[in-house]
């Protein structure tokens, strides 16, 4: 204080500007302050952000994972079913426009896979569309009392023409992306969303 005194006794304004000037280092300081807090908050921001895209990209990866998979079981699926035909060639047009996934073929005419059984080529029909419904459906593998094989909401569909045979598959895919059936016509097979995948195979069998 005495120091203080004796400036404005001696040189009269002089030490007035210098409480001014310590007063504006003091609010330097608070600005700075400031600053450091808007720098939290930015990278706090950033960080969150890329969290953000970190768990988006996994779920893609997951979707993306699922859809492979599915596609090989869709595979071997048509394979399965395929062959069954060609077993059966001469009843080849009864499979025309069958359609499983809806539980209509779960309970065929005849038990064709029980020991000894002997069935008709017509009953063979019926044995094949249930084996390949509840292998489509994943009615053979489950896991704590539900399905955990075949398709995610899976759908397969026959056409038969002239020995010339399609099969289509479609199931649920794990992204949102564009609807499949809008590419392969086949628009009655599988569920209408953007959700949808189909896998179609065309074939000859020769009866």
């Amino acid at each position: 204080m005495e120091s203080v005194l004796h400036f404005v006794a001696r040189y009269g304004d002089k030490a007035v500007n210098i409480r001014i000037m310590n007063k504006r280092m003091h609010y330097s300081k608070q600005k700075a302050s400031g600053f450091s807090l808007i720098e939290l908050m930015v990278a706090v921001i950033i960080v969150s952000i890329g969290v953000l895209g970190v768990v988006a990209m996994q779920g893609a990866s997951i979707g993306s994972a699922l859809d492979a998979s599915q596609r090989s079981t869709a595979a071997a699926l048509s394979a399965q079913i395929v062959e069954s035909m060609r077993a059966n060639a001469t009843q080849l047009n009864s499979y025309n426009n069958a359609v499983v996934g809806n539980g209509s073929y779960l309970s065929p005419s005849s038990d064709c896979g029980a020991v000894g059984a002997t069935c008709s080529p017509a009953e063979m029909v019926s044995w094949d569309l249930s084996v390949w419904e509840r292998a489509v459906m994943g009615k053979d593998t489950a896991s704590g009392g539900e399905s955990a094989g075949g398709l995610v909401d899976g759908k397969g569909c026959i056409l038969v023409d002239s020995g010339t045979v399609t099969v289509i598959l479609a199931w649920r895919g794990g992204v949102e992306t564009s609807d499949a059936a809008d590419s392969s016509k086949f628009t009655s097979c599988g569920t209408d969303n953007d959700y949808r995948r189909q896998q179609v195979i065309e074939t000859f069998v020769t009866i």
